[in-house]
C-alpha cells in the first residue's frame, strides 16, 4: 500500500511540474552516495566480533548444561 501511494504522489508532483515548465531536477538538488572505506580486514574484523559475543554466551550456556548432567 506505501509503494503504490509513493508512485502516486511521483506521479502527481511529476504532472504538476511538467505542468509548471520545470525540470524534475529541482527536487533533488544533489545526491547523498555511501561508500564503505574501510579495509576488507577491518569489515571481516567487524563482523567477527560481533559474533564472539553470542559464541561466548553459547558456549556458557553449554557448558552450564553438561556441567548439570555430569
Amino acid at each position: 500500500m506505501e509503494k503504490n501511494l509513493k508512485d502516486y504522489r511521483d506521479k502527481v508532483v511529476e504532472a504538476r511540474l511538467e505542468a509548471d515548465h520545470v525540470s524534475s531536477t529541482v527536487l533533488t538538488p544533489f545526491l547523498i552516495k555511501q561508500d564503505n572505506v574501510a579495509p576488507p580486514e577491518k569489515v571481516g574484523g567487524a563482523a567477527f566480533g560481533g559474533i564472539i559475543g553470542y559464541m561466548v554466551i553459547l558456549l556458557c550456556l553449554t557448558g552450564a548444561c553438561i556441567r548439570r548432567w555430569t
